[in-house]
């Protein structure tokens, strides 16, 4: 390198140049297929890559940075929050009708729906059942529950986590073991009744509410205060939280009319071929008549029944004497005794 073309290196490049070995290292034979580096010419007093000082914003240009980036971190936790994501309990399953007694009536998103035995219950459904009417159901874990009137009942959850809050009535459970369920409960404006295996009931009226044990271990919560009072209930037990209460007291319930209760949910039950509540539950409800029909191919039906009742849809499938039809209000069970009639709505 001549002197002139090092004059304009300053004395620190020069020094560094110097301390560069003569020789040149042993040849390595990847050098033969190695990509060829690019090399970036440098000028004095020039760097090779930018860096970066908070001293060297001015006040200004500083706040808008730090609004900018709060800004993105807003809509990060945003997106976070408001992107649904799974229920750690897993996908809910239906609750289905077994037996409906009087009159019952089901809101489901503002639309007011007819109940028949083998309607799918779903989350967010409210149930009212008058006075002296009954609804049986049979929950996705195989547990059972009995409502009667006068009731009001939304159901929360109903998959691993099966939970329904009751604003009055009464409810009756035959709720069957399960490792599989992480929580049964039942909420009223005063009361938590959380179970595992057992029967139980729970009561409530304007005064408070009672929950009693026939059979199993239920413990009952009162929510209403910071620190929640409870009280584990036993075989044959039960306690009411009223308004004025300091303390939880168990006391020995009468359970005979509770018994004929629950085994009047067997009945209803064991009424059922296994088979048709499989494929009622194996079944969703559709809301669209052209789906429906695009389904299975072929055009809504129109049965009319013994007891003056019209229902339109598709039959889905048949199990001994039992109709599998589904409808644009649900998937029900419809016993052939009960059929008067069957029409294609194009008729």
């Amino acid at each position: 390198m001549s002197r002139d073309s090092t004059e304009h290196l300053d004395e620190r490049t020069l020094r560094a140049m110097k301390r560069l070995p003569l020789d040149p290292g042993p040849f390595q034979d990847e050098w033969l297929t190695a990509e060829p580096t690019r090399v970036v010419p440098v000028l004095p007093g020039q760097r090779l890559l930018p860096t970066l000082s908070l001293f060297a914003f001015s006040k200004k240009s500083l706040s808008v940075s730090i609004l900018s980036t709060a800004a993105l971190l807003l809509v990060a936790l945003s997106a976070f929050f408001l992107i649904p994501r799974e229920d750690p309990a897993g996908p809910d399953s239906p609750a289905i009708v077994l037996f409906k007694k009087g009159d019952v009536a089901l809101n489901r998103q503002d639309q007011a729906l007819q109940l028949t035995p083998g309607f799918q219950l779903l989350r967010n459904d409210r149930i009212t059942v008058m006075t002296g009417a009954r609804l049986d159901l049979r929950m996705p874990d195989g547990s059972l529950m009995q409502i009667q009137g006068e009731a009001e009942i939304r159901l929360l959850s109903l998959n691993r986590r099966i939970a329904l809050e009751q604003k009055k009535g009464s409810t009756y459970h035959s709720v069957v073991p399960s490792t599989n369920r992480q929580e049964y409960s039942i909420q009223t404006p005063t009361a938590i009744a959380s179970v595992r295996g057992t029967r139980f009931a729970v009561e409530n009226g304007e005064t408070g509410t009672v929950v009693r044990v026939t059979e199993g271990s239920v413990e009952a919560t009162d929510i209403r205060t910071d620190e929640p009072l409870s009280v584990i209930l036993s075989t044959g037990e039960e306690t009411e939280i009223t308004a004025d209460i300091k303390n939880i007291e168990k006391k020995r319930a009468n359970t005979t009319v509770d018994l004929v209760i629950y085994n009047e949910l067997d009945r209803q039950r064991d009424l059922w071929n296994p088979e048709v509540l499989k494929q009622v539950e194996g079944m969703h409800a559709t809301a669209d008549e052209g789906q429906i029909e695009k389904i299975y191919s072929r055009p809504l039906e129109i049965l009319y029944m013994t007891d003056g009742r019209v229902l339109k849809g598709v039959v889905a499938a048949q199990v001994d004497r039992t109709l599998i039809l589904h409808t644009t209000e649900g998937v029900i069970a419809v016993p052939i005794e009960e059929l008067q009639e069957v029409r294609f709505q194009r008729e």
